[in-house]
């Protein structure tokens, strides 16, 4: 191809979309709203993503306080039911005491009374 066929494909091109200020204009427009509307999303997805964590993270200390609470009561009333337990244990001792105790003297008492 000649040097002549591709001025002619420039002087086509000039011809078919002259270069304006208003196309200039309209991309520039175009490209800022499309900047303006990308930044706003970027803005609105981070603050989202962070009231998020927020509400996460309060929800799941408030689930772990309440599931520690529950422990603890549990654990509480068990170390009660073992401390009952002890009691249980020496309250029968004192009982087989006392009874021992009732036999001796009844048993002493028979003697003395010979």
């Amino acid at each position: 191809m000649s040097m002549a066929c591709f001025s002619d494909l420039k002087e086509k091109a000039a011809i078919a979309e002259p270069h304006t200020a208003l196309h200039s204009l309209s991309r520039q427009l175009l490209g800022g709203l499309l900047l303006l509307g990308l930044i706003s999303l970027l803005l609105i997805g981070g603050l989202g993503y962070q009231r998020l964590c927020e509400k996460t993270e309060l929800y799941l200390s408030t689930q772990a306080e309440s599931i520690i609470d529950k422990i603890d009561r549990n654990l509480f009333e068990r170390y009660a039911y073992v401390r009952a337990y002890g009691f249980y244990d020496l309250m029968i001792a004192v009982v087989i005491a006392e009874r021992n105790m009732k036999r001796f003297f009844l048993i002493f008492r028979a003697i003395l009374v010979k």
